[in-house]
């Protein structure tokens, strides 16, 4: 299991969660296999249900979406998870877009 700053790792479920019928424990996620296309798909997707994005790098339901993705399940499945767990599909997924975005800032005002 990873720590919230890592782009790959696994998550610990409630006991008894399951996901398509079947009790899933841990799981995993891959948020560098994630292209552009996947913050686009999930904006369309949240503004089809009427929530509109206000500023994504804050947006905790964009970012438990694109969680959701990251570990190839349904958005609707990581809304299903409790609170805390929920809250901690977003913390990982900001916290790497964010973490991501400091490191390119150093490195853009370094080449100055």
């Amino acid at each position: 299991m990873k720590d919230t700053n890592s782009s790959v790792g696994s998550i610990k479920l409630p006991a008894n969660f399951k996901i398509d019928g079947t009790i899933v424990k841990v799981l995993n996620y891959n948020l560098d296999d994630l292209q552009g296309d996947a913050v686009e798909n999930a904006t369309r997707a949240l503004t089809a249900t009427g929530y509109v994005v206000q500023v994504a790098d804050l947006d905790t339901q964009l970012h438990a979406s694109l969680f959701a993705e990251a570990a190839g399940v349904t958005f609707e499945d990581i809304k299903r998870l409790p609170m805390k767990t929920y809250m901690k599909t977003a913390r990982i997924t900001r916290d790497f877009l964010l973490n991501d975005s400091e490191e390119s800032q150093k490195e853009n005002t370094s080449e100055e």
